[in-house]
């Protein structure tokens, strides 16, 4: 069985936090800030990221909305590192530009792939470009 747990972010919140508990009749998610505090936010001021039920080469937990570095192997052939935004389209987790491409069943049933959090979207949307930039400066 899969773990089910979230992380948020938004206003009042210090960068992105994990939710420890959800009430659902309230609609409020309660997180631990950074200082080891409680503090209650409604559903609707916040976003909150679901964890895709995967780690990443270095233990990290991946959640939706992670720029994850991919170490790609086709075939027994290394092609290289590229860096993807993972995305959630009708219930799958997939690579962003990768459309067909199911994150989860693919990193469960081959060993050609390797990921690894670089950051969060969320937070720096231009985390992804960035990263480009710097490795196309060393090519």
């Amino acid at each position: 069985m899969k773990e089910v747990k979230f992380r948020a972010c938004g206003p009042g919140i210090d960068g992105i936090q994990q939710v420890v508990s959800m009430n659902f009749e309230e609609e409020t998610v309660v997180i631990r800030n950074e200082s080891g505090q409680l503090q209650t936010f409604k559903v609707s001021e916040i976003t909150l990221i679901p964890f895709i039920g995967l780690k990443d080469c270095h233990g990290i937990d991946i959640y939706f909305g992670d720029a994850v570095v991919c170490d790609l192997n086709w075939g027994g052939g290394r092609v290289g590192k590229e860096v993807f935004e993972v995305e959630c389209l009708h219930g799958c987790f997939f690579l962003h530009d990768w459309t067909t491409f199911d994150i989860v069943r693919a990193f469960e049933e081959n060993e050609w792939l390797s990921l690894e959090v670089i950051g969060s979207t969320l937070i720096q949307p231009n985390l992804i470009d960035d990263w480009k930039r710097l490795k196309k400066s060393f090519q």
